[in-house]
């Protein structure tokens, strides 16, 4: 959040494929780097079975976990999607790098991974949106 505080309801996810799918969400207060290999610290905000298209954005409700994030702090969240979330390739050099900005959120390069906390195979930027309110 940059200078308002935020709450972040959902998220809507671009997929590799049609197929239902195992969605889950963690978050954590302050930054990932050296946190994404490591569950602890991360707290899971949703978790859901999707089924996801390659023709439409695949909304992910966050209900009564919704995250509140304070004016100028940083909040990291993690999206495993099973069988695959479209992501755009990132680079190494620009990890953390804000790609995204629309005055009010910011959203950083990332990692990818396989598996949930485990060693990341890729960087990039998340294909999809993030749903808020100030």
């Amino acid at each position: 959040a940059k200078n308002k505080d935020v709450t972040i309801t959902g998220f809507d996810i671009a997929s590799k494929r049609d197929v239902k799918s195992n969605v889950k969400v963690y978050t954590r207060t302050g930054d990932y780097e050296g946190n994404e290999k490591n569950a602890s610290g991360w707290k899971k905000v949703s978790s859901s079975t999707q089924n996801l298209t390659t023709k439409n954005l695949s909304k992910l409700d966050m209900d009564a976990k919704q995250v509140t994030i304070a004016a100028g702090e940083t909040q990291s969240f993690y999206i495993y999607c099973k069988k695959g979330m479209l992501f755009a390739r990132g680079d190494y050099k620009k990890l953390g790098n804000v790609f995204a900005d629309d005055g009010v959120i910011e959203v950083s390069e990332g990692r990818a991974s396989k598996r949930p906390f485990n060693n990341y195979k890729d960087y990039g930027q998340m294909m999809g949106v993030i749903r808020y309110r100030v």
